[in-house]
Parts: structure tokens; C-alpha cells; sequence
């Protein structure tokens, strides 16, 4: 390979036609210090890319945390907010006592509510309306609540229906612990 020496910066005078020894040592310098540049480049390089992956996965983290809190607070603030506007409307319309009526006069719902009575409250996955309504939205989600809102609303869906589906999706202790809070909201 031939090389231009007179651009060369190095600066150290040689009189090529005469040293071949000098000319040698010379080249093989220039070799090793293009070969550093290279080495050099490279890591630079190669620590802009590291650079570059921390800052994308200290993002990614961020983002996932971020994620993860309005996903938590958000379930959180939804289910205090749905369980009492639930409370108030019942309340607030009366339609409270005629939900008491209704199980006091249907002996399936009344044997079904009898259980709540006796139920151990230490022993539930959870006590308060909105620890329940929280888990029902987890579980159930709310776009399926809503669907469940509309057919009984238009009486396309029964008492047994509402029943079976939910005994689907919840557990049995999730199931007693609603029926003791609706027990205790009903007979408060």
C-alpha cells in the first residue's frame, strides 16, 4: 500500500529514497496510529450506543412505573367513586327499601343474603365497598358491567343469570364477601 507522505502531519523528516529503514518505521507508525483512531472511534462509538440503551431503558422504567401508578390509583379512585355514587342513588331514590322488600319476599335471594349473616369477617378477602368494587372491576372489568347494567335494565337478563355469571368470575370468598357488604349496606 502506498501512502502520500507529503500531506502527512506527523512531521518527522525522512529522506525516503535513501532510508528504507526510516521509511519503514514510519509507515508502521502511521499503521498503528490509524489502527488506534480506529480502536478509539469504535468505543466512542460504542459507549454513545451504551449511552443511548441506559437512556431508552431509564425511560422504559419511568414509563412502567408512571403506568403502573395510574393503573393502581386510577382502579382505586374509579372504585371509591362507582361505590359511592352507587350508595347515594339507592339511598337518595329510595330504591334502597325496595331492594329490601324484594329479598325479604323472593326465598332464593333471602336464603342467598341468610348466608352473610353468620360469615366470619376476618376471614374475607375484603370488608369495604370500595375493596369490593375494586376487585369487581379487576375481575369483571367494566365494560362487562355496563353490558350486565343494560340487560337488566331491558329484562334480558335474570336474578340466576347475574348469579351464575358472577360465581364464574369471583371466587368463593370474593362472593361472600359481597354478600356480607351488601348485607351490611342493606341492614345498616
Amino acid at each position: 500500500m502506498l501512502v502520500d507522505y507529503s500531506k502527512c502531519q506527523i512531521g518527522i523528516p525522512f529522506n525516503f529514497k535513501n532510508d528504507h529503514k526510516k521509511w519503514l518505521v514510519r509507515e508502521a507508525i502511521i499503521s498503528h496510529l490509524s489502527t488506534l483512531y480506529s480502536i478509539i472511534k469504535f468505543r466512542i462509538k460504542e459507549r454513545e450506543n451504551m449511552r443511548f440503551i441506559k437512556f431508552l431503558l431509564v425511560i422504559v422504567i419511568v414509563l412502567g412505573a408512571i403506568g403502573y401508578g395510574v393503573y393502581h390509583f386510577g382502579v382505586k379512585f374509579a372504585s371509591e367513586k362507582v361505590a359511592d355514587t352507587i350508595s347515594s342513588e339507592l339511598e337518595e331514590s329510595g330504591q334502597m327499601d325496595e331492594i329490601k322488600n324484594t329479598i325479604e319476599r323472593d326465598p332464593q335471594l333471602k336464603s342467598f343474603m341468610e348466608e352473610a349473616k353468620t360469615a366470619d369477617s376476618s376471614k374475607l378477602p375484603f370488608t369495604t365497598k370500595e375493596e369490593a368494587t375494586k376487585v369487581i372491576i379487576q375481575k369483571v372489568g367494566i365494560s362487562e358491567l355496563n353490558n350486565i347494567r343494560t340487560k337488566i335494565q331491558n329484562g334480558s337478563m335474570t336474578q340466576e343469570q347475574i348469579i351464575q355469571e358472577m360465581e364464574g368470575k369471583l371466587t368463593d370468598e370474593e362472593i361472600l364477601a359481597l354478600k356480607v357488604i351488601v348485607y351490611k349496606e342493606l341492614y345498616k
